[in-house]
């Protein structure tokens, strides 16, 4: 499969062939761009047979809708940060179809946890209550539940810290079922794992969860 990525950071190569995948071009797409048709024409110039998009949602709502315009009907995939419902009014019928991966449930979810949050957050700042603001409520929580951990053993201190955040790796804490990393591994709360992600699609305006 031939990809066209639509950046706002570079691509991962590697990761792609070892998918089976060849990356034909990368497109940056500023955040001040208010014209996608150039974009799309690049897109199309390049041959790929789908498109990754790692912008922002201006960047993913105006390229669809420039691609619908243009008459280019191509699979298109983007990231967990877009999850969220702000991204469905923006793009509108554009983003029918389109997958995206997801760390965090939706914001929707009736779990406890999210359900705590969206409660908790409403009564500081109802504007939050966003997928970035899960984000943000759950990175919270990671360094809770190590606190926790490092002071039920002893004192709380930067390597007592850090050695309960790196056993945090594979645990429940907040809204995530999975911590993603490992003990070797946290540069992030997924540390390239896969398997710690769903997939979402939008299907008649909505999000629809089609796998994990």
């Amino acid at each position: 499969d031939l990809i066209g990525v639509v950046r706002g950071q570079i691509a991962d190569a590697d990761f792609a062939k070892k998918s089976g995948a060849q990356i034909v071009t990368e497109i940056s797409v500023p955040a001040t761009t208010t014209n996608y048709t150039p974009v799309v024409q690049k897109v199309r110039e390049s041959g790929a047979d789908g498109i990754v998009f790692q912008v922002a949602a201006p960047g993913l709502a105006g390229t669809m809708k420039a691609a619908g315009q243009a008459g280019l009907k191509l699979p298109a995939v983007s990231y967990s940060g877009l999850v969220d419902a702000s991204v469905l009014k923006l793009g509108g019928t554009a983003l029918e179809g389109v997958y995206f991966t997801a760390l965090f449930p939706l914001l929707t979810a009736t779990s406890p946890p999210v359900q705590e949050f969206s409660t908790q957050i409403k009564k500081y700042s109802a504007d939050a209550d966003t997928v970035l603001g899960l984000l943000g409520w759950n990175s919270g929580a990671i360094v809770e539940a190590a606190m926790k951990d490092s002071l039920k053993k002893g004192d709380l201190t930067q390597k007592s810290l850090m050695k309960s955040l790196h056993g945090l790796g594979g645990q429940q804490v907040g809204v995530l079922k999975t911590v993603g990393w490992t003990a070797s591994d946290t540069h992030s709360m997924d540390a390239g794992n896969t398997d710690v992600f769903s997939i979402y699609q939008v299907k008649d305006g909505v999000f629809v969860k089609v796998g994990s």
